[in-house]
């Protein structure tokens, strides 16, 4: 999904963080990075920076 960069894909993106801690968090936040230009490097900061700015 990070290769093709569709802003459609981060709220799947986020859902798959928020749901499952045990999935590979590094490889979704990898795809949301190239998507959005963003380098966050936890998975808070990504959930949070997305419920900042999704509104």
């Amino acid at each position: 999904m990070g290769k093709r960069k569709e802003q459609a894909s981060v709220p799947v993106l986020i859902g798959i963080l928020e749901k499952n801690e045990a999935v590979s968090s590094k490889l979704l936040m990898t795809s949301l990075s190239s998507i959005t230009g963003k380098n966050f490097y936890s998975r808070n900061e990504w959930l949070n920076w997305y419920k900042l700015n999704s509104k």
